[in-house]
């Protein structure tokens, strides 16, 4: 990528800049720096953030806002940055900024930024900015009527980056077409995408070019989640940064197995409801051994509504699926529905699986969830959801951990009849005998979803001696019809 940076100074120039009070009079940023700010006094705009008045916990002031603009005579990349050392009191500790374009008459919220993470309040943005357009920077005092400081640093970039990464469109088990803003820069040279297993370090992976801000793959490994990133190619030798990693989550197939544990098994997986939800991440208090747990927590007192959505699931009309799961309740009894339907969005969870309530307690409890059978084929998603009402003056946490889900058709055309297997739980070696059919492929799932073993020959004894000590998914298939079982190593 070609970019210079503004000539400065050997180091930031300390600019002392009072911003004016309303858009009409903003003070014009010129040159990269770091800018003392009065407190926020002017008028507000409450287009990014909805507030129009200040947050009376944290500050008596009125809401009100500093005003600045910045007009670059070259593409290129703002970044906009209060996260300062000097940022202590007396000046402001917790700041909030916005980014406009258009007119003062007609403004048009571009971005914003809070808080840089759930510690630091302070805030942090970087966008794109096209040669000619003005940009309004407006820092409100929201959540603090205290001065401070901020960087402006302005990058000119010949190349630009893509802009929003959209959702993959046409998911299947093995295809996903990748979608994206187009580069302002009008890319001669179109596209690069890079994919690859989650996590994977970029430079491994698999290299595509592309004419359109859209890329079609097909024939991935099927029910895999991809990482990828993309950027734009101006030219043979001028391309822009890559994007941040987005992630690709194909459709699953049944049997299915999570222990929520990696940011592999996490992809595909999404939460809606209050902001009082989220992952949690602790080895000792999760149900499964590597640490994590999806949790919602409700905040005294009111009812709940916060969803956790699976993944996408082909199902076959005559599936019948049992899911089974972990959970606790920490401090007071909560109530958890499982449904299902045909996108992770709220209304379309129209089936209604269980309907259940979680005593308190410190001990993780299995509940298997009665079995469904699905009469019309197609994507569906589980959900779990926590619609509990919070006793007053007292919060409490539902945990959910190590999900299965598990099916076998219900024709006797389909699910797989007259089949042992023994001993369960094993330790060296499993026997597995048909009385009707002959067996094809054995497949061995650990509670991540990952296959650990597979085997196509000699089926009738299994060797389990590479295997670690847990509980897994076993799959026993025939040309015709498949049965899938609980499998216990120790």
């Amino acid at each position: 990528m070609k970019k210079s940076l503004l000539l400065l100074a050997a180091s930031f120039a300390f600019l002392t800049s009072f911003a004016q009070n309303n858009c009409a009079t903003a003070v014009a940023l010129t040159t990269s720096g770091t800018i003392t700010a009065a407190a926020p006094v002017g008028t507000i705009e409450p287009l990014c953030f909805t507030q129009t008045a200040a947050d009376v916990s944290q500050t008596t002031s009125p809401l009100a806002a500093r005003w600045y603009k910045f007009i670059p005579t070259t593409n290129g990349i703002v970044n906009i940055n209060s996260n300062l050392t000097t940022n202590v009191a007396p000046n402001s500790v917790d700041t909030r900024v916005s980014i406009f374009t258009g007119t003062c008459s007609t403004l048009t919220c571009l971005d914003a930024n809070d808080d840089v993470s759930a510690t630091v309040y302070l805030s942090n943005i970087t966008f794109t900015a096209l040669a000619g357009t003005t940009y309004y920077i407006y820092w409100d005092n929201y959540w603090d009527a205290g001065d401070f400081n901020f960087e402006f640093t302005f990058t000119p970039v010949s190349c630009l980056p893509v802009g929003d990464v959209n959702n993959p469109t046409l998911v299947t088990s093995t295809s996903a077409t990748l979608n994206w803003t187009a580069s302002p820069s009008i890319p001669a040279n179109g596209y690069q995408v890079e994919y690859g297993a989650v996590g994977f370090v970029q430079g491994t992976g698999t290299l595509v070019s592309t004419a359109t801000n859209s890329l079609a793959l097909s024939s991935l490994t099927a029910g895999n989640n991809y990482d990828y990133y993309i950027r734009a190619k101006c030219s043979s030798t001028d391309s822009s940064a890559w994007t941040s990693v987005n992630t690709l989550s194909l459709n699953k197939t049944l049997p299915y197995a999570s222990g929520l544990d990696t940011a592999n098994t996490l992809a595909g997986w999404t939460i809606f409801g209050g902001s009082n939800q989220g992952l949690g991440n602790n080895a000792t208090a999760a149900q499964s051994p590597s640490g994590y747990w999806i949790f919602n927590t409700a905040a005294a007192p009111g009812p709940n509504n916060n969803w956790l959505f699976t993944p996408k699931f082909n199902i076959q009309a005559g599936e019948q699926v049992t899911i089974s799961f972990y959970h606790r309740a920490t401090t007071t009894a909560r109530t958890l529905r499982v449904t299902a339907g045909l996108s992770n969005t709220v209304a379309a969870q129209t089936i209604v699986l269980l309907n259940a309530t979680i005593a308190a307690g410190t001990t993780w409890t299995q509940v298997t969830v009665p079995a469904y059978t699905f009469a019309t084929a197609g994507v569906y998603v589980f959900a779990f959801h926590d619609n509990s009402t919070a006793t007053p003056a007292t919060a409490s946490s539902m945990r959910i951990d190590t999900i299965n889900i598990t099916s076998v058709l219900s024709t006797d055309s389909f699910s797989l009849k007259g089949v042992t297997m023994y001993p369960n739980p094993a330790s060296d070696i499993l026997n597995i005998q048909s009385e009707t059919e002959e067996l094809t492929k054995v497949s061995i799932t650990d509670l991540n979803g990952r296959i650990v073993k597979e085997v196509t020959n000699n089926l009738s004894q299994i060797s389990l001696e590479n295997l670690a000590k847990g509980i897994y998914m076993i799959t026993i298939e025939s040309a015709t019809a498949k049965k899938v079982e609980k499998l216990i190593v120790e």
